[in-house]
């Protein structure tokens, strides 16, 4: 039975409501200044990127911060992404096939080895975890889903080894130049960064010893998709007193072939040397 006004002919009802609502769209330019600029903002800052008012700007926080979409810190006033940001980011990603069938790969390959296991995206401000997966020993990355790792970490190396040369050059060179923050979790030295590359190019692995206090490493693998374009990275972080991560050895073997099984079922191809 037909709903609606009948006055109105289907084809001008259709689009009528294809037309959406403009407030809806109008302050979604917020939530797009604070995913692009990788930082919290200030109000005039914000109002200013999104072409709105500082008080038009501050009404559509205040609702954003109620469902949590956005988070304004007590001191500075400063806003940023929030909760609810993050948990429909993570529930868009479970949903492509290549994330659930590399989460599914992660269950399989915990069977095989003791240490924990992270699932990392490239997001805006690097090697991104999206999922992980505790080991028999804790390690200190602990249910730390939304953590971003250092861009010279295993993860990120196995990223940026594919990107374009200039890309890859600028990446390195600024996070070289960087404070000596975390330096257990970092590389030191363009000559180390580079060993690690040509690892992961000739082998398909990159390894990193003495993360996150000495007493741990991590070895990562790439994920291709049907373009050799690095979709997602699987990452092993274990206690050197229990796994050793030499290459050839049955734990960096299983992370290679999680990540090949991984690669071949979305119908992805490898890119090394």
């Amino acid at each position: 039975m037909p709903t609606g006004n009948a006055n109105v002919p289907c084809e001008t009802a259709f689009m009528t409501r294809s037309k959406g609502i403009q407030s809806v769209e109008q302050g979604y330019k917020l939530l797009q200044c604070l995913e692009r600029a990788g930082q919290p903002l200030p109000l005039k800052e914000l109002a200013r990127a999104s072409g709105m008012s500082p008080s038009t700007a501050h009404f559509y926080l205040a609702s954003y911060i109620r469902t949590g979409l956005v988070v304004q810190a007590v001191s500075g006033g400063h806003y940023d992404l929030g909760p609810a940001a993050l948990r429909l980011g993570l529930a868009a990603l479970a949903r492509l096939d290549i994330v659930r069938r590399a989460r599914e790969a992660m269950f399989e390959l915990r069977e095989q080895i003791e240490g924990a296991i992270l699932l990392t995206v490239w997001g805006n401000l690097g090697p991104t975890v999206v999922y992980h997966l505790e080991g028999a020993h804790r390690s200190p990355l602990e249910g730390r889903v939304g953590t971003v790792l250092p861009v010279l970490s295993s993860a990120g190396c196995a990223f940026i080894c594919y990107f374009p040369p200039k890309e890859r050059a600028a990446i390195i060179a600024a996070e070289l130049a960087r404070p000596r923050v975390f330096t257990s979790t970092r590389l030191k030295s363009r000559k180390e960064v580079e060993r690690v590359l040509h690892a992961v190019r000739r082998y398909g692995v990159a390894r990193i010893p003495g993360l996150y206090g000495q007493g741990y490493a991590a070895a990562s693998a790439p994920v291709f998709d049907h373009e050799g374009t690095v979709r997602v990275v699987l990452t092993l972080l274990v206690d050197r007193k229990h796994t050793d991560l030499r290459l050839g050895g049955s734990t960096v073997q299983a992370l290679l072939n999680a990540a090949s099984r991984v690669t071949a079922d979305i119908g992805g191809h490898g890119n090394r040397d």
